[in-house]
């Protein structure tokens, strides 16, 4: 099934079962729901997750135990350049 039809289906739901499938989709996993709540509720708070995580990825401790990887850092980044399209708070981000 291609994103043509996925459309085609979401044209006729009713706006309560659009909510209740963004919710589930929310909640599956933490970077749903760091993507879903920049792209709707921007605000510092969502660039000073965003941060926080970086950080998390890329601190010493990580580096030292061999729990870096590249693109984690990279997958954050880009997610959060396209949650937002804000060229600016994604800079802001990685600072």
């Amino acid at each position: 099934m291609n994103w043509s039809a996925f459309k085609a289906v979401l044209n006729d739901w009713p706006a309560p079962q659009l909510r209740d499938l963004l919710h589930e989709l929310y909640k599956l996993n933490e970077e749903n729901h760091r993507f879903i709540h920049a792209r709707l509720v921007p605000s510092q708070a969502s660039v000073e997750v965003s941060r926080s995580e970086l950080k998390r990825i890329l601190s010493a401790s990580s580096v030292y135990n061999g729990k870096f990887h590249h693109a984690d850092a990279k997958r954050i980044i880009d997610q959060y350049a396209k949650a937002t399209n804000n060229r600016h708070a994604v800079a802001s981000a990685m600072s």
